[in-house]
């Protein structure tokens, strides 16, 4: 450790300052000591004396920083993370993929929303109106503790998602509302897509080259597409572009191969009738692959409104919300699994330790962000 050789050094500093000062020498170093002016054996001293405060409080900086810095660490186990209404505002809980070990991670007074793992699980990435009453974003550790403001400036900031290299985020701005970019530490923001009043929850692809998101058409289309962003030809696909465009709530497969999503009924919209209730209430999710193919449906269609999604890591689940509580499902068997009984749920993210493919995207992830940055 860098303090390890601080306290050593500094001691050399000081014992051979006096050294220098006592040592006799020979006559003639003596004799031109002896013509030294009293000015500069003070300048020669206060120079020394400053090196060693300097050297000393780095020192004891250092100190204190090893024994009052706690570092991150990511649970040893899966989990899973949510946000839960039980009261006037809503909390971002945990538990285990049973449904079993629940926890209020953030307990505040305020809202606190949009949960998101890391990628190395040691951070959740979260919106909240904790400060000034706005939405904007927040990081905490994996436990619920360091909880810290993302951007110096705030502005209504929403729905974020991690690069896979954790390098990076992308989320949705309110003002003109957009899909942006920017790093974890809340710099270089960039301006990536407007979305439509409506859109928006931008879903980064595991290879970290496509952005997927929901962009809305106003009234009288008043329709939702997912299209997906190339990052490094910046070019847009519409996703499945044939289909009735009611799409919302999507998520990539983990290896990048299928996107999942909630879809409105086609038959629901043909007849306007059965919109009673409000149209989420008619949807069912579907997962089809990025670039086009038949969509394949793995929830029916529910009278319970359904909602956010997300797929497991091992990739073998989906979890997703319905009638306010969250649910997953085994798309082996389709057996579905409820997870939550209390409040109202919603906005599921599942970690796994064992899951974890950080190392191999960063090093096409760093090239990425170098294209970018030269645009």
């Amino acid at each position: 450790m860098l303090y390890g050789w601080m306290f050593p050094y500094a001691r050399t500093i000081f014992f051979s300052f006096v050294a220098e000062q006592v040592t006799p020498g020979s006559t003639k170093d003596r004799e031109n000591n002896s013509h030294k002016s009293l000015g500069e054996l003070k300048v020669s001293i206060k120079i020394r004396l400053l090196h060693l405060f300097v050297v000393l409080n780095i020192s004891l900086g250092l100190l204190y920083t090893r024994s009052c810095l706690t570092w991150a660490e990511a649970p040893e186990t899966p989990r899973i993370i949510f946000v839960s209404f039980r009261g006037e505002t809503s909390d971002i809980y945990a538990m285990n993929p049973d449904g079993g070990e629940e926890s209020n991670l953030t307990r505040h007074a305020l809202s606190d929303r949009d949960p998101v793992w890391a990628p190395n699980g040691e951070q959740i990435l979260f919106s909240s109106d904790r400060h000034d009453q706005v939405f904007d974003l927040f990081v905490m550790d994996a436990d619920g503790t360091n909880i810290r403001k993302v951007f110096k400036n705030t502005a209504v900031r929403r729905n974020p998602t991690w690069s896979p290299d954790g390098h990076m985020i992308a989320y949705w701005r309110e003002n003109d509302q957009a899909i942006y970019t920017a790093t974890i530490n809340g710099t270089e923001e960039k301006h990536l897509a407007l979305t439509g009043e409506d859109g928006g929850y931008p879903k980064w692809s595991p290879n970290g080259i496509e952005i997927a998101y929901i962009f809305s058409r106003k009234p009288p289309v008043g329709t939702n597409e997912i299209r997906i962003i190339n990052l490094q030809t910046n070019t847009q696909r519409t996703f499945l572009p044939e289909e009735p465009l009611l799409m919302y709530s999507m998520a990539w497969s983990p290896d990048g191969d299928e996107i999942a999503f909630c879809w409105i009924n086609l038959d629901v919209w043909k007849n306007p009738e059965l919109l009673i209730g409000g149209f989420f209430n008619k949807a069912a999710i579907y997962t089809a692959r990025p670039n086009g193919g038949l969509p394949q449906k793995v929830v029916d269609d529910s009278e319970l409104s359904l909602r956010s999604l997300t797929w497991v890591p091992h990739g073998d689940h989906l979890v997703y919300g319905k009638g306010g509580q969250l649910f997953k499902i085994n798309l082996n068997t389709l057996t579905e699994t409820q997870l939550t009984h209390d409040g109202r749920n919603l906005r599921p993210d599942w970690f796994d330790p064992a899951a974890l493919s950080v190392e191999s995207n960063a090093e096409l992830l760093t090239t990425l962000w170098g294209k970018l940055k030269q645009k």
